[in-house]
């Protein structure tokens, strides 16, 4: 597997199906971390408990519940900010630009275009977020074709 380099025109080696499933599942990831970091608090609010003292484990699990409230109106966004993210990866597959390196320059372009659209977004989630999303989509690629990761000797 190379850093940069792919089969030349790796796109016809992958079919929509294939995309459909790997960015499915990059967007299923980040609702679920965000759903279990928010679930916590959630339940803890619906317990029914008498207002007092809140207690100090709850009070380090509202933290992550913030960080999950991001991640979780990231991913909902995600649903359709991510499809801008498909012609250009597509267009690095068909160039023979699909390695991993090109990925993650890819995803670190979709974080700063998040953070345009969305000012209220703060950039270092989003970008760990669009980074790890970017390699969930290279991985599931690759684990469905590796045919059209492997680029020709020259």
């Amino acid at each position: 597997m190379a850093a940069f380099r792919s089969a030349r025109r790796g796109d016809r080696h992958l079919r929509w199906h294939d995309w459909l499933i790997a960015y499915g599942v990059a967007w299923l990831t980040f609702l679920v971390i965000g759903l279990l970091l928010v679930l916590p608090l959630v339940t803890y609010l619906f317990s029914g408990d008498e207002p007092g003292p809140v207690p100090p484990i709850i009070e380090s699990v509202m933290d992550l519940t913030a960080f999950g409230a991001v991640i979780l109106s990231i991913t909902f966004f995600r649903a359709w900010m991510f499809l801008p993210s498909l012609p250009f990866l597509w267009l690095a597959m068909r160039l023979g630009l699909g390695g991993w390196i090109s990925f993650v320059l890819l995803g670190l372009g979709y974080a700063c275009l998040v953070v345009l659209v969305f000012e209220y977004m703060p950039f270092d989630i989003t970008a760990a977020m669009a980074l790890a999303g970017a390699l969930v989509v290279r991985t599931l690629l690759g684990y469905e074709r590796p045919e059209a990761f492997i680029p020709m000797p020259r």
